[in-house]
């Protein structure tokens, strides 16, 4: 199970932005082509660099810098604006935690760029009351329930093995709304 969510936050996320950096380069001028053809290679890099690095994880491999690999992910994302707020003084030291929290933002990202239609995707991380806070929404078409697939199903169950929770809310004129919140209770987790 922990190989089969891994694999879909990491590299399905990259997989879907490849898809779009094709479906551009397929629709587009032919300017744009060579563009969305050099995009959708970068895209096919960054899904096998991925595969390794969760090969490395389950592996025991190194920790993840969650500031780096967070702003990483925010200039990748093809068609929609990320707004990305980090409170500078959010450090994750345990890499359980900080792995959840960027598979959270990568499967958030992911169902932006391929259910809400959104221009604009707002996600912020900050530290509130013992532990991090994540909260995102965007300016897309929401559905009239928030109806939970294996990714959002997935990212509700990293948070609630580490004792946190996730709370999904929807409506066709409010986009999507998610909400985050993980513990720090592991001595040393977060500074």
């Amino acid at each position: 199970m922990r190989i089969s969510r891994e694999l879909h936050d990491s590299v399905g996320h990259h997989l879907t932005a490849l898809c779009l950096h094709l479906e551009a380069a397929l629709n587009g001028s032919p300017d744009q082509t060579n563009e969305g053809i050099q995009n959708a290679q970068s895209a096919a890099k960054e899904a096998l660099e991925e595969v390794r690095g969760v090969v490395s994880t389950m592996q025991g491999g190194e920790d993840i810098h969650l500031h780096s690999a967070l702003r990483l992910l925010a200039e990748k994302i093809p068609r929609v604006r990320l707004h990305l707020s980090i409170a500078e003084e959010l450090r994750i030291t345990d890499a359980a935690r900080a792995n959840s929290v960027l598979r959270c933002v990568q499967e958030i990202t992911t169902n932006t760029l391929k259910h809400s239609n959104a221009e604009n995707l707002w996600i912020a991380l900050r530290l509130n009351d013992g532990g991090i806070e994540i909260e995102a929404s965007d300016d897309g078409r929401g559905r009239r329930r928030a109806e939970p697939g294996f990714g959002l199903t997935a990212m509700r169950e990293r948070f609630e093995e580490l004792g946190g929770v996730v709370s999904f809310e929807t409506g066709i004129e409010q986009g999507f709304l998610v909400r985050a919140w993980l513990p720090a209770n592991e001595a040393g987790a977060m500074k």
